[in-house]
């Protein structure tokens, strides 16, 4: 199988031409092949600026105002088909299937609320569970912390909370997900 640089980034808005000019010659330069981009803040019909002769989204979702925004890029050269893709209407997730020298993947950018909704995980965890049989990349932006010990804020974790951390601790069990 092709070895993959895939990398996730969270540009704080590519509305400015410059930035998504320095961000795009950073992907070349990194010799990325995908890049799962968080907070484009981005309109659906200015998504297409965000390319150049190398990269071009395969995936974009957008949020109603110029808030929110998650794509996927791709570099234009590498050789795979697009089984299929989806994404919410809030600019928070994107996911592009893919089959690459024969194998099923799903790149994912997710782009979480930074206040805990209950909605938002429960969605996420139906999505991930929904793509058997594909191999995941996942480019998170999580800014609500699900385990409170590990929040440095000193919050407490709600029921549901715990309850989300649980079925996402159980799921990732069950498909040997590993958060590097």
């Amino acid at each position: 199988m092709t070895n993959l640089n895939s990398i996730s980034i969270n540009a704080r808005g590519l509305n400015i031409p410059h930035k998504r000019t320095t961000i795009l010659g950073f992907l070349h330069k990194r010799n990325i092949d995908f890049a799962m981009i968080q907070e484009s803040h981005l309109l659906r019909k200015d998504a297409a600026r965000f390319a150049n002769r190398l990269y071009h989204p395969i995936v974009f979702s957008s949020a109603p105002m110029k808030t929110k925004g998650v794509m996927i890029v791709c570099r234009r050269k590498l050789k795979f088909d697009l089984i299929g893709s989806w994404t919410d209407k809030e600019g928070r997730l994107a996911i592009a299937k893919i089959c690459l020298d024969g194998k099923n993947i799903a790149l994912i950018s997710a782009y979480a609320p930074n206040t805990f909704e209950a909605g938002f995980y429960d969605q996420l965890i139906k999505t991930l569970r929904d793509l058997t049989g594909f191999r995941l990349v996942m480019g998170p932006d999580f800014n609500a912390v699900w385990i409170s010990n590990m929040d440095r804020t000193g919050g407490t974790e709600s029921r549901d909370q715990r309850l989300a951390s649980d079925g996402l601790r159980r799921w990732a069990a069950q498909t040997n997900m590993i958060d590097v």
